[in-house]
Order: C-alpha cells, then sequence, then structure tokens
C-alpha cells in the first residue's frame, strides 16, 4: 500500500510584494489536544518554501482524517507570524 503523501508550497512576501529569503516556516496540524508538528521549510532567495510530510505525521490518537494546516514563520528564533 502506498503512503499517501502531502505537498505544501507557497511563497512569503514583503509588502512591496518581493520574496523574503531565510525565513523558516513550520508547517502544524491544529488538534483538540497537542498540535501535530508536520514539517517544515527554509525560504529560498524568491521567498519561495516546499513542505512535504506523510500520513503518519498528524494522524495519532483520534486519526484524523485530513490535516488541518496552519503555519509558524521565524525569522532565526524569532516568530514573526503564526496563521
Amino acid at each position: 500500500m502506498a503512503k499517501q503523501t502531502y505537498n505544501i508550497s507557497g511563497v512569503i512576501k514583503d509588502n512591496s510584494k518581493k520574496g523574503i529569503s531565510n525565513l523558516r516556516v513550520e508547517a502544524w496540524d491544529k488538534d483538540l489536544l497537542i498540535d501535530d508538528f508536520v514539517g517544515e521549510a527554509t525560504t529560498d532567495k524568491n521567498g519561495k518554501f516546499k513542505i512535504g510530510f506523510t500520513v503518519k505525521r498528524f494522524r495519532e490518537l483520534f486519526l484524523d482524517r485530513k490535516p488541518d494546516i496552519f503555519f509558524k514563520v521565524y525569522s532565526g528564533e524569532i516568530l514573526l507570524h503564526s496563521t
């Protein structure tokens, strides 16, 4: 049986629509009790990132059917934004 894989891609831009490089983007699955970390990536010189993960990263106690993804964006250790 093939593993179901999810892929997330995006771009982080500043107010002038220019991509921001070297930011860490974390993807999390929102749960009732404890949110699950599903993956991370660093933005490239154009602000682009890609995160891939399998069902195993978010299916646990309650057997989620689909992930409820939210993001945390960091510059170094500083949290810039959470969605």
